[in-house]
């Protein structure tokens, strides 16, 4: 097994065909051009839409020669060093829990969460300090830390307002707002229980459009993409069942430099629609990073991973048994995933 001070550089294959075939089918439909080459309309558009996943040596075969290519015109190798700032400085700060006057409270998923990244950072990077830091602070200083140190928000605004207020202020909107008009302006939202407190102070909610085409179900949609789904019950339900593949999801976002700041840092936020969604989203962010570096100039990267765990009946100890992903956007591999949402009725 590779060593994690291994994957502090990682290379992607870019397989440089799209433009060429593009430029080659000029007006025929894709079913001419493809049987013209040799291989299926459907590797042809994946190819074209640089989206594929696998092609076969025979596929590579074919096109190279109907083009005319050879291969150090087909393939390249991307270096992506998605954890240079971090690695570079040594350093990171986790902003997590909520002030509550003198006291902080830490739900124990986002610790479990921070120790996930902490074990990761102490092979990855030699001599590496974190600090932690709690919500609570006035806004500015928010932002200008994060505009100044390698930060990591773990959790989500029912555990963590830091990551309503950086996002919000992202997307240029106002945190804590219930106006539809400031929540359509963020792509993705949480759509909490709707008689919930989130659902009225969080511009980070669904707006009342997606709640509709949702038929109000709880979990976390993104515009343009799916609504990942997660379960919903009652409390006392909830621990009394036992639970083979229960549902959750998390939020990623990513962003270098943040808010137009020239200090070279990167701002990470695991936001999970509960706690053991941020679990998901911090593993998720692990074994995929290489994808979520955004390109030069791309103000962001985000996505959505589905997460399922397994809970002994008379518990609320979840165990996350797997996760993945739905949606990212932007990045060196973006996952669109569009789907049509069914009109569900709540589990009873």
């Amino acid at each position: 097994m590779v060593g994690l001070r291994a994957l502090m550089k990682t290379r992607l294959l870019q397989v440089s065909l799209a433009e060429a075939l593009k430029a080659k089918q000029g007006d025929l439909s894709s079913t001419k051009f493809a049987k013209e080459i040799g291989i299926s309309t459907k590797k042809l558009e994946a190819l074209k839409k640089d989206e594929w996943k696998y092609i076969h040596r025979d596929s590579i075969e074919r096109v190279a020669d109907f083009l005319g290519l050879d291969a150090e015109q087909i393939f390249a190798f991307q270096e992506i060093d998605f954890w240079k700032s971090i690695r570079e400085q040594r350093q990171c700060t986790f902003i997590r829990g909520s002030k509550r006057g003198r006291n902080i409270t830490i739900r124990q998923a986002d610790q479990n969460a921070i120790t996930v990244m902490t074990e990761f950072f102490g092979e990855m990077v030699p001599n590496f300090e974190y600090g932690n830091h709690p919500e609570g602070g006035d806004e500015n200083e928010l932002i200008l830390q994060s505009q100044t140190e390698n930060c990591i928000v773990i959790g989500s605004p029912k555990s963590n307002a830091a990551t309503e207020v950086l996002i919000s202020r992202i997307f240029g909107v106002e945190p804590f707002s219930s106006s539809d008009d400031e929540r359509k302006s963020i792509p993705f939202g949480f759509c909490w229980e709707a008689d919930s407190s989130l659902d009225e102070r969080s511009t980070l909610t669904c707006s009342g459009r997606a709640r509709k085409q949702t038929s109000d179900l709880s979990g976390i949609g993104v515009k343009d993409g799916p609504h990942v789904e997660v379960d919903h019950m009652d409390a006392d339900e909830f621990r009394k069942r036992s639970i083979k593949k229960g549902k959750d999801a998390g939020l990623i976002f990513v962003v270098n430099k943040p808010f137009g700041t020239e200090h070279p840092v990167k701002l990470i936020i695991l936001a999970g629609f509960s706690g053991l969604g941020t679990i998901g989203a911090a593993k998720a962010l692990l074994k995929d990073y290489r994808y979520l570096e955004p390109y030069p100039n791309e103000p962001y990267v985000y996505g959505v991973v589905e997460c399922w765990y397994s809970k002994p009946e008379d518990s609320t100890s979840r165990t996350l048994t797997d996760f993945r992903w739905r949606y990212r956007h932007g990045g060196y591999k973006p996952i669109g995933n569009k789907v049509k949402t069914k009109k569900v009725s709540r589990k009873k």
